[in-house]
């Protein structure tokens, strides 16, 4: 899916600066951009981005061919801001085999495979599928995991089935939802093309994969 970053207001970003308000400013440009509907608010304040992504990941630029590194340690004002940013964070370069000094110097040429969505986008999706707490819920594409807590907050874990074909980032996102007190979702590592046929019928299926056509299955 290609993503495009809107702009967003310039804030001055410290390594100390709290979450809670770089959240808070964040779910502010997605209400008044129009993105996020008053019915989803309260899971996206709840449910904070950072703890899904990673300390490695990349930038993108503007015409996607480049990637630059940014590192929580090394460059944690540059990292809590590209979190708390409007902008897909690329967590995944070349299937997770980059080529060498991707993870200190700019790469070009390499395929991004992995990401955690741009948040309007996030936003618009939640809104669109119009799921109901109680709802059982596909995602295909689990990712870093934060779209299936931001739906575990409001339908409920155990009502989240999310697919990931990727063995290191499925595991990924198993941790990281359950050390955000998600860990009821069922990450399923497999191929997402097959649904997942024991735990179906579903309400609503959503995805956040590539695909020539929506598979029957």
């Amino acid at each position: 899916m290609t993503q495009t970053a809107t702009p967003a207001r310039t804030t001055t970003v410290t390594a100390a600066a709290p979450a809670a308000r770089l959240l808070e400013r964040l779910v502010d440009e997605l209400s008044a951009g129009g993105a996020l509907e008053d019915s989803w608010r309260a899971a996206f304040l709840a449910v904070p981005r950072h703890l899904f992504v990673p300390d490695l990941v990349w930038r993108s630029s503007p015409d996607g061919r480049r990637a630059d590194p940014v590192n929580r340690t090394a460059q944690p004002a540059e990292w809590w801001e590209l979190v708390y940013r409007d902008e897909a964070v690329i967590t995944q370069l070349a299937d997770g085999a980059p080529p060498a000094g991707a993870a200190t110097e700019t790469v070009s040429g390499v395929e991004f495979t992995s990401s955690t969505s741009m948040p309007t986008v996030v936003a618009e999706m939640l809104v669109a599928v119009r799921a109901q707490p109680g709802m059982r819920v596909l995602e295909i594409g689990t990712g870093t995991g934060w779209n299936a807590a931001l739906l575990a907050y409001r339908l409920g874990a155990g009502n989240v089935t999310s697919v990931e074909i990727d063995p290191v980032i499925s595991a990924h996102a198993r941790e990281a939802l359950a050390a955000a007190g998600y860990g009821a979702v069922r990450v399923v590592t497999g191929d997402g093309t097959r649904g997942h046929q024991p735990g179906a019928p579903f309400d609503r299926v959503l995805f956040t994969a590539c695909v020539y056509q929506v598979p029957y299955a």
